[in-house]
């Protein structure tokens, strides 16, 4: 077997310095993933060296004796690659005239003999399992042209060579018949065209590959002539007897439209065929707009049944409208497009059915707020609109909860003068609070780390209502984080009548510390009546949202109630519906 190395050989690193220590692997030749291949001490393959061989201090290489190709990867000591190389080593080129093996690699222009006993050449450098009878991509059959021999029988169509020429065999069993002495040799360089032809005869017809009098596989009656084509003035009227008349099932160029100009109808109402329309004027024909084009596509010829599309020339308006079994058109529909979609244009623009996108108020993206921004002074919005906003900690806006920290901020506006802001900072995992009553900021509150007391379910039926269909309901406020469930769903229901009147008792001092107190009160399918709350002593009350309950049956509202700090004696009512 071939030495795959030279002897003695020393292996170095890139800087130059001896590689001690390093590491050859070997595998199968350009193999992914990488595929071992044994390699030998000796040249009769007999002693196996371990893979990778390691290399000694002198970096000197083994003796190393492989059969055919090799990839081979080389590694410092430390497993890092210091290069790859592919085809290293030798092959024997595979036989020639063998038989093909679906195990052997074959390289460009190799000849191997198939299993139908015909030759075939290799067209590929990189021929493994692609079987020579079946893959004409990876191989060419071959026709060998021998020398003419007096003891080979030849069939007709075999081609010799004689005397420095090439012979056509004339005829089957051909045997000892020397060529230039006979008819049963040819020399096609003498053949006339007749003799040509003669031959093209015998072999013509269905079947033989050629077949001069057909045409695909028709005959010349079975093609129209020019003469059954339609004028356009033919095609246009309908013209029966030709080519593409609306009788024989076929779509009428130019009379549709097709291939040509729009048909200009009067009326696009009026139109019971399929085809393409146009009209000038809007007001006499029923189309979207003045100068329009479209197509109007019929379920069945003769009736106004089926839609129009529809688009004025020059414009980027599209339109659309369909009918009735009674051939009634609805009205015309346009299409929204990046042409006729009115989008707002800021978090304040209010006009009539502007569509919003993602990031205005915070839809989807939240606004992104920097070092030139206030979190006291952010555009006004619409009366109980939410927007949300974020701001990194490398550009924080004025006012922050913290300092060089990111946020998220939730903000609910009411007017210019009352708003509450709600701050989430991910660095630190705290929740702070603001709120601004009468156009002033009270101040940001850490939203605090006690447990929430859950007080409920509390259910109520119709029979806890007195004459007038009141309920009363009293909630003690004693605590902090307190959560209240009062469910209406049971039977007999409430009725609409009355009002569900709440009176807050316990309510705790109004000391700075306890600002941060936050009460929360949902309501199940209570929207048959208002909700009235009755507060102790002074205190009174301030609404973000709806004054009232007033949800449909199925539905809930929450409410959460803090103190406003700036005012000791007035607590912050915010209303969530649960259809918003």
């Amino acid at each position: 077997m071939p030495r795959l190395v030279l002897p003695a050989n020393q292996m170095t690193l890139p800087d130059g310095s001896v590689a001690s220590g390093g590491k050859l692997y070997f595998y199968e030749n350009e193999t992914t993933p990488p595929v071992p291949k044994m390699v030998y001490s000796d040249p009769l393959m007999t002693v196996a060296h371990t893979q990778p061989i390691v290399l000694t201090s002198s970096a000197y290489l083994p003796d190393i004796f492989g059969e055919g190709l090799y990839t081979v990867v080389y590694t410092d000591e430390n497993d890092v690659q210091v290069w790859s190389r592919d085809n290293v080593g030798s092959t024997e080129d595979s036989s020639q005239f063998e038989d093909w093996s679906s195990i052997t690699r074959y390289r460009q222009n190799e000849i191997v003999r198939g299993s139908d006993g015909n030759y075939y050449r290799s067209i590929d450098s990189n021929n493994t399992g692609h079987d020579p009878v079946t893959s004409p991509e990876y191989w060419e059959q071959l026709e060998f042209i021998t020398v003419w021999n007096e003891f080979v029988e030849y069939s007709q169509g075999k081609v010799v060579t004689h005397n420095d020429r090439i012979w056509l065999s004339a005829e089957d069993d051909n045997l000892n018949n020397e060529p230039g002495t006979g008819p049963e040799w040819e020399d096609p360089a003498d053949m006339t065209a007749a003799e040509i032809l003669a031959r093209l005869k015998t072999v013509d017809g269905p079947g033989s590959g050629l077949d001069a009098d057909l045409l695909d596989g028709q005959h010349a009656a079975d093609f129209l002539l020019s003469a059954n084509l339609a004028s356009k003035a033919e095609a246009q009227a309908g013209t029966a007897g030709k080519i593409l008349d609306a009788a024989g099932g076929h779509a009428m160029v130019k009379k549709w439209g097709l291939g040509g100009a729009a048909i200009p109808d009067t009326d696009f109402s009026d139109v019971t065929d399929t085809r393409f329309i146009y009209a000038q004027t809007a007001a006499t024909s029923d189309s979207p707009a003045d100068f329009s084009v479209g197509v109007n596509i019929n379920q069945t010829a003769g009736q106004t049944l089926g839609i129009q599309i529809a688009g004025r020339i020059n414009g980027s308006s599209l339109f659309f409208r369909g009918s009735n079994l009674n051939g009634n058109f609805s009205s015309w529909n346009e299409l929204w497009s990046t042409h006729n979609l009115q989008k707002v244009s800021s978090p304040t623009d209010t006009t009539s059915d502007a569509v919003p996108t993602v990031g205005w108020m915070g839809q989807g993206v939240p606004i992104l707020l920097n070092s030139g921004d206030d979190l006291y002074n952010l555009p006004d919005l619409n009366p109980g609109e939410v927007a949300q906003y974020k701001y990194s900690s490398a550009s924080v806006p004025s006012n922050p909860p913290e300092e060089s920290a990111s946020g998220y901020v939730r903000r609910i506006f009411h007017s210019s003068s009352f708003e509450s802001l709600e701050v989430y900072v991910p660095d630190s995992g705290r929740r702070y609070t603001n709120e601004m009553i009468s156009g002033s900021w009270a101040g940001w509150q850490e939203a605090g780390s006690s447990s929430i007391t859950y007080a409920g379910p509390q259910e109520y039926t119709s029979a806890d209502e007195d004459g007038s269909g009141n309920i009363a309901i009293s909630l003690d406020f004693t605590g902090i984080y307190k959560f209240f469930t009062l469910d209406f769903d049971t039977t007999p229901l409430i009725t609409t009548s009355g009002t569900i009147n709440i009176t807050i008792t316990n309510l705790p001092n109004t000391a700075t510390d306890d600002f941060v107190k936050v009460w929360h009160i949902q309501f199940n399918r209570a929207g048959r009546k208002n909700v009235v709350f009755t507060l102790p002593g002074s205190v009174t009350e301030s609404r973000i949202g709806t004054a009232t309950y007033q949800s449909g049956a199925g539905d809930f509202d929450l409410y959460e109630i803090r103190y406003v700090s700036s005012d000791p004696n007035r607590l912050l009512f915010s209303r969530i519906d649960a259809r918003t």
